[in-house]
């Protein structure tokens, strides 16, 4: 699994994330709005690739969080890898 945090555009209270969760094969990403209290539904901003096979292409991840975050040049290539490591 990887996990990589994003750096927000606009809203410091933002939490991004986006990676590979192998158990699941599916990219996943995540938009946590931390200024909101935990059970308050409304936190969760996005929340993506929680079922099995959801994402194969990082791509959908990136334009999932894209309006939100920094987007780091390398960030295609290195989910890229980490979904294909245990590769044969």
């Amino acid at each position: 699994m990887s996990r990589y945090e994003l750096i927000p555009l606009a809203r410091p209270a933002l939490e991004i994330a986006v990676g590979w969760d192998t158990p699941l094969s599916t990219f996943f990403a995540q938009v946590v709005d931390c200024d909101r209290h935990e059970d308050d539904p409304e936190r969760y901003v996005r929340w993506i690739g929680c079922t099995p096979g959801e994402f194969r292409d990082p791509l959908t991840v990136i334009e999932a969080v894209k309006a939100y975050a920094v987007i780091p040049d390398d960030l295609y290539s290195s989910l890229y890898a980490d979904a294909h490591a245990g590769a044969a």
